[in-house]
């Protein structure tokens, strides 16, 4: 190649010099890219999480009319997983479906990358849902009173 473009008048140097530059000028951008979609998921997944357990706070008052009629702390968690994981399961789905879709053919990733990040995508949803689960249960247990004067006070 240097033979080449010496051949046609061209400093080698320069010109091989500006392709070392394009190549670390996409390696910087693909970082940056990589690390701008680490912190969009991470903030998505943050603004979830606090929009299900703020949705769980102002329904301690449901959780304390259900204690109140005979649900055990148990049977109450388990309502609540069962509202949140049909949630879960069809935000999951639909990104995972996206992610297969739009990766294989919009941005003509493998078939196997695709896989892979849809399985991610979908196990951090996953893991959203049993976070969220385990906070239900957290909250279920308290008392009757202390459910009823916390709902008091969102009110």
């Amino acid at each position: 190649m240097a033979r080449i473009l010496t051949a046609h008048h061209y400093n080698v140097a320069y010109a091989l010099g500006a392709f070392q530059q394009l190549s670390s000028t996409w390696r910087t951008a693909v970082r940056m890219a990589f690390g701008f979609i680490v912190v969009t998921v991470m903030a998505t997944y943050l603004g979830a999480w606090l929009a299900f357990r703020s949705d769980l706070r102002r329904s301690r008052k449901d959780l304390g009319i259900l204690r109140h009629f005979g649900f055990s702390a148990q049977q109450v968690a388990r309502i609540y997983h069962m509202k949140f994981r049909g949630m879960f399961l069809t935000c999951a789905g639909s990104m995972a479906l996206y992610t297969l879709v739009a990766g294989t053919f919009m941005f003509r990733l493998p078939w196997y990358a695709c896989a892979v990040l849809a399985s991610a995508s979908a196990a951090c949803v996953g893991l959203l849902s049993m976070a969220l689960a385990r906070a239900a249960r957290k909250t279920a247990v308290l008392q009757l009173p202390h459910l009823l004067r916390l709902s008091n006070e969102m009110e």
